[in-house]
């Protein structure tokens, strides 16, 4: 950020720290603060606690000289926002602590969490929520489905690795099927579709597996409407996602790849995703695997 007046002025009011991204102090801010890049901004009271923390520079703007300027006007008015906070994230906290049943204690502090991308933070909190004796079912489910949409949103998240995946797969099936008649479902099974079935090979395949799985569940219920009007949801969802991949500009290999290996085309997927730039990178090169087996079983 450039140096001006207004910067000077702040200054004098609380204390600047910059970490650069090579100091090993940097990596302990990140993770303490679940800061999932390095461009980020964190406030703290004079006790030390956290009034602030999210995105500092989502764009790369403070990279560049000619929008530095005039990105840094926004950026310090959020910081004086922020410094005129009277609730710190622990005095939520705090407050929540004392009367875990008071639902207007909990969407506070679930609001406080989603607002500083805190998100390990916010599915601790929604398990610890869901796991309180005497929690009525319907608060317990939302603190369930909340706690389980957040997942693939954490910095380092099990859901990027394939059994954790799988693992997602498993869990959002089931809580679909038990909550189907939810008003928060209808996340689940966007949270479902892009953290499970998606951004893998074959992405009709897998989702086409879990509706089958979900509608052998709806014929053992009394009453199924609910569990099958999610499955319509994210068979919607699904055709709406795989049309985007159809319409993709075309002229980039790589990308044409990686949308090939989403739809399960596996010749194209091969073709474009074994040359360079991107024939020496594990996770093409996982999806180029799939694709050859898909071609072998045909055989």
């Amino acid at each position: 950020m450039p140096p001006t007046e207004r910067l000077a002025e702040l200054g004098r009011k609380a204390v600047l720290i910059g970490a650069r991204k090579g100091d090993p102090a940097s990596e302990l801010l990140r993770k303490e603060f679940d800061a999932r890049f390095t461009s980020w901004l964190i406030v703290l009271d004079g006790r030390g606690e956290l009034l602030e923390s999210g995105f500092a520079d989502r764009a790369g703007d403070f990279k560049k000289k000619e929008t530095a300027e005039k990105c840094a006007g926004p950026f310090l008015d959020r910081v004086e926002r922020s410094l005129e906070r009277k609730m710190t994230l622990q005095n939520l906290e705090r407050r929540w602590k004392r009367d875990p049943a008071a639902e207007s204690a909990f969407t506070e502090l679930v609001e406080r969490y989603e607002e500083m991308a805190a998100y390990a933070r916010l599915r601790e909190f929604c398990e610890k929520v869901a796991s309180l004796p005497g929690l009525p079912a319907g608060r317990r489910a939302d603190a369930q489905l909340r706690a389980f949409v957040t997942r693939p949103r954490e910095m380092d998240s099990v859901v990027g690795t394939p059994e954790g995946k799988e693992q997602y797969i498993v869990e959002g099936e089931g809580l679909i099927a038990e909550h189907a008649s939810h008003p928060r479902c209808s996340d689940a099974v966007q949270a479902l579709f892009m953290g499970g079935y998606s951004g893998r090979f074959d992405v009709p395949s897998r989702t086409a597996a879990g509706v089958a799985r979900l509608e052998a569940i709806a014929r053992g219920l009394k009453e199924p409407d609910p569990l099958r009007n999610r499955i319509a949801e994210l068979t919607r969802l699904c055709d709406a996602e795989m049309a985007k991949l159809r319409g993709a500009p075309k002229g980039d290999p790589a990308s044409e790849g990686w949308a090939a290996a989403m739809l399960g085309d596996a010749e194209t997927t091969v073709r474009l995703l074994s040359q360079p730039p991107v024939a020496n990178s594990p996770f093409y090169q996982a999806l180029v695997k799939e694709a050859q087996e898909k071609l072998r079983q045909r055989k």
